[in-house]
């Protein structure tokens, strides 16, 4: 049942995220790529990562989206305008996509087995740290915590940068 439920996520994730690129009209772009990130974080969900789905959830999904709409209303968009892009491309980069498609394939199936493992011997030690929320904020505040203050750092000048582009007045 598990396989079927991850199976189903993963074929829905994947077609929201061909319609977000595909889709004319950026208010559709943007509900296909909402039912993207809660397909994800469904996914998340499967393979035992509760706390990885709720930050999909809050951050993506609730902050992330509220952006792109805000940032496509200020843009103003009128209409899409449909522009033919690919031309003569269309088969080269068709058959070019197949073929990395394939050669991802060739790479990672031999490995498939032994990353299977992996995954049980990861899923075993999060165990016995206790529940994965707390394994994650363990490591985030004692291991990584000079990373972490670093790209709150970051996030902290964007903000500025922000607010400082926003208040700018045009001469």
């Amino acid at each position: 049942m598990v396989y079927l439920l991850f199976g189903f996520f993963s074929v829905i994730a994947i077609i929201a995220a061909i319609r977000v690129v595909s889709s004319k009209d950026y208010i559709h772009a943007i509900l296909w790529l909402v039912l993207t990130f809660f397909s994800t974080a469904a996914l998340f969900i499967i393979l035992g990562a509760e706390f990885l789905a709720a930050m999909q959830v809050l951050v993506y999904t609730g902050a992330i989206v509220i952006l792109y709409a805000f940032a496509m209303m200020l843009i103003n968009i009128k209409e899409a305008k449909v522009i033919r892009q690919f031309h003569k491309q269309k088969g080269w980069a068709i058959g070019i996509g197949l073929l990395i498609f394939a050669a991802l394939g060739f790479v990672v199936a031999p490995q498939a087995k032994r990353l299977a493992g992996a995954g049980e011997t990861a899923a075993r030690e999060a165990i016995s740290w206790g529940y994965n929320s707390r394994a994650i904020g363990t490591a985030l505040y004692t291991k990584y915590i000079f990373p972490f203050e670093v790209v709150s750092l970051i996030l902290l000048v964007a903000i500025i940068g922000a607010v400082v582009l926003a208040l700018r007045k045009e001469p």
